[in-house]
């Protein structure tokens, strides 16, 4: 079959699987587009001349676009890939994603894997996002789309089983999430219940079909990840994606792209979206209409409101796995910013618990310079004096404690008390003072 197409043919091709695909063909790139398209030929047993005729003039348009695509998408994928995103996922965005919600009850954290090729990365979100769940104890679930334009990689998704090149992250990088694998002879099929947690579709970013949905049609996705999609796309393509992604987003929900693939007239282009910083790397979050309107206006109490729910997250995923020094660390980062003083009593229980005991006295104190009826710090404080033989000490601290305690109502659940009730600690202070 090895005629080749002629020049006027490869730029009208060009121009055509832009439009229908949005992947840039530029005039230097065109052969390799002419070699793509040969190898297609070459499979349907049509003479390439002939077929890109039939293609351009649109005969079985569907049919062929879904044949195409195949031989011009590259599927370089595996378990796990760079790492420092899913690192960012855990420490950043996540909490940000569920702060204000009632992890107590349940929830859906809904995630789009954009360009999803094989299905590794969408499987990975699945796995990595259900196990910071599982260990912060929430009640929240995950459930993760996965869109691809080749249906090929799509079927192999779908079967869920992969062999030892899907995981170049490294295993031993990965033991926590082993278990979540079962053997099948020499490959790995991913659990049924996380392959339950993942649903795969096609689609095309760069063409006119309906924007799929959450299970919940009436949600957005918290986080799109559509990495090393768009560097194939001209600019053109790229911001009518982006206004794809950004319409079916979630608020305050965030995007994550190649560092690359980030607009540089972003705020002119795409109002809807922000640029935000996020632990050295930039993502792309909704910007809804109510909050750029009271942006202006919200300060810096606001922000470090927002720091602090997140940062509370963190500290209950790592305690709940037994990451302490993790914990200690993050609460350093947000103290050096500002002397918070619930930062300060979080801190504090860590020390105890890993038996820094004077570090934590010293905690203590901080935070009721900070906050003096801070009920749970002064009870803490008091209990610590009295179990190192301080008794002195400890009894002047719950007896200054139950003054203060008098002025609550008794049925008022105490901050940071896990559910106390005033009338409940005044209860074991007076057991303690005995």
């Amino acid at each position: 079959m090895g005629s080749d197409l002629t020049k006027d043919q490869q730029h009208r091709l060009a121009t055509w699987v832009s439009g229908n695909l949005g992947l840039s063909y530029p005039p230097e790139r065109q052969a390799d587009l002419a070699r793509a398209f040969l190898r297609y030929a070459e499979s349907k047993g049509e003479a390439p001349e002939r077929l890109v005729e039939k293609l351009l003039d649109g005969a079985a348009y569907g049919e062929q676009l879904a044949d195409l695509a195949p031989y011009l998408t590259v599927g370089e994928t595996y378990f796990f890939r760079e790492p420092a995103t899913f690192q960012l996922l855990s420490a950043e965005i996540l909490p940000a994603l569920l702060q204000g919600r009632d992890l107590k009850q349940p929830t859906v954290l809904n995630i789009w894997s954009a360009g999803c090729c094989t299905g590794e990365e969408a499987y990975s979100l699945a796995i990595f996002v259900g196990h910071w769940l599982s260990a912060l104890g929430a009640a929240a679930k995950v459930s993760v789309l996965g869109t691809d334009i080749n249906q090929e990689f799509l079927e192999k998704a779908r079967r869920a089983v992969y062999k030892s090149h899907s995981f170049r992250t490294r295993l031993a990088e990965l033991a926590c999430y082993e278990p979540y694998f079962e053997r099948d002879g020499d490959s790995f099929r991913v659990r049924a219940d996380i392959a339950g947690l993942v649903r795969f579709a096609i689609f095309n970013l760069a063409g006119e079909q309906e924007l799929p949905s959450c299970d919940s049609p009436s949600a957005g996705f918290d986080l799109i990840i559509c990495r090393n999609v768009l560097i194939y796309f001209s600019a053109e393509k790229q911001i009518a994606a982006l206004k794809k992604l950004a319409a079916r987003l979630a608020p305050g929900g965030y995007i994550c792209l190649a560092p690359c693939e980030i607009p540089a007239n972003l705020e002119s282009d795409l109002p809807e979206l922000e640029r935000v910083e996020v632990g050295g790397r930039f993502f792309l979050r909704s910007v809804p209409a109510e909050k750029a309107g009271a942006a202006g206006s919200a300060g810096l109490t606001g922000s470090l409101e927002t720091s602090f729910q997140a940062l509370t997250l963190r500290y209950h995923l790592y305690v709940n796995t037994g990451r302490f020094q993790e914990a200690i660390v993050c609460l350093n980062q947000y103290l050096a910013n500002t002397e918070d003083s619930r930062a300060l009593y979080l801190r504090a229980l860590v020390e105890e618990e890993t038996g820094a005991l004077g570090e934590a006295e010293a905690s203590l104190l901080r935070c009721l310079e900070q906050q003096p009826d801070f009920h749970m710090a002064r009870f803490l404080l008091a209990s610590g004096y009295l179990a190192r033989g301080k008794r002195p000490q400890g009894v002047e601290l719950l007896q200054h404690l139950r003054q203060s305690l008098a002025q609550v109502e008794r049925d008022s659940l105490l901050p940071f008390s896990e559910g106390i009730t005033a009338s409940e600690l005044l209860s074991v202070i007076d057991s303690l003072l005995q």
